[in-house]
């Protein structure tokens, strides 16, 4: 198990936890069908390499084994999505920094919740088959790319997606 970590909704909050794939994985193989066992499981292992109070395990349970059967396909997608994950991509330069700031303003004006990351790494901005930054990525799927979009139609891009 290694020291990637995911995240996930617990009572609204986005949490991260350390190994949470491997644990997971751990379950599918042992594959037992009773969610109360499942949940059980998840929550044990999850503990060993995370802080988990005790005055919120319950919601952790619900949450580790809402996101267990969206990995194994039992459910869709999660009822709590938690933020809109938007991710602007460049190289550090005006346009990007633009966008960037643009987003997070365009953002805050709509009160939406939001996890807005910033991404310079030219490896990880490859995987999303951008070679002219900046681009606007909402929910892993490029908007925009190769500009910077006017506040106006960032607002049209995100009011889209919620």
């Amino acid at each position: 198990m290694g020291d990637e970590v995911k995240q996930i909704v617990v009572n609204g909050n986005m949490i991260g936890l350390v190994g949470l794939d491997g644990v997971i994985g751990e379950l599918k193989a042992a594959d037992p069908r009773d969610d109360a066992a499942r949940a059980d499981f998840l929550l044990r292992r999850v503990k060993n390499r995370n802080y988990v109070p005790d005055s919120v395990a319950a919601a952790y349970r619900a949450a580790l084994l809402e996101e267990y059967k969206v990995a194994v396909g039992e459910l869709a997608e999660r009822s709590d999505k938690g933020p809109l994950e938007v991710k602007v991509l460049g190289a550090g330069c005006i346009n990007c920094q633009t966008l960037y700031k643009r987003t997070m303003e365009t953002a805050a004006q709509m009160n939406l919740a939001t996890d807005i990351e910033y991404i310079t790494d030219f490896k990880t901005i490859a995987t999303y088959g951008i070679m002219n930054p900046p681009a606007l990525v909402i929910r892993g799927k490029v908007v925009v790319a190769g500009r910077v979009p006017s506040r106006e139609e960032i607002k049209k891009l995100l009011e889209a997606v919620v």
